[in-house]
């Protein structure tokens, strides 16, 4: 496990850790709403056994990682596409736990040229959205 920051084009410092093994299968794990890059995977076998490579960045404003003045969802898959770059990684696979997911489904979209796969973990839809929130009638 390291944890480690990165200082983006823009100046900003970026948190992350990394779990697993060092040249393992990519995957970013985005953190939920109040969370951070600290997921308790250090001691996890799992991750050696399967070889991954586990990279867990801090969004704007969250632990390590500096706030970005009107940041948004869709500004996110710039930071990403920065770190991944810095790690040497040209490809790989993200998740998004919770509060995260919004932000994992905006880096597949925008780095679809890098991304292998989206994974939403406990994520939520927008209540506004057709067909979700709303009970089936009996």
């Amino acid at each position: 496990m390291r944890d480690c920051t990165f200082t983006l084009s823009d100046g900003r410092k970026i948190g992350y850790l990394e779990y697993g093994t060092p040249d393992g299968i990519p995957i970013f794990l985005l953190h939920g709403t109040h969370g951070s890059r600290v997921f308790g995977l250090e001691n996890e076998p799992l991750l050696e056994e399967e070889n991954l490579r586990v990279i867990t960045p801090e969004r704007p404003g969250y632990g390590l990682s500096a706030n970005a003045k009107g940041r948004s969802i869709a500004s996110y898959p710039n930071d990403i596409d920065q770190l991944s770059s810095y790690l040497g990684i040209d490809k790989f696979h993200i998740a998004g736990v919770s509060g995260g997911g919004p932000y994992a489904l905006s880096c597949a979209s925008t780095l679809n040229r890098r991304v292998l796969s989206a994974t939403l973990i406990a994520s939520a839809t927008p209540i506004n959205m057709d067909g979700f929130g709303v009970l089936p009638k009996m």
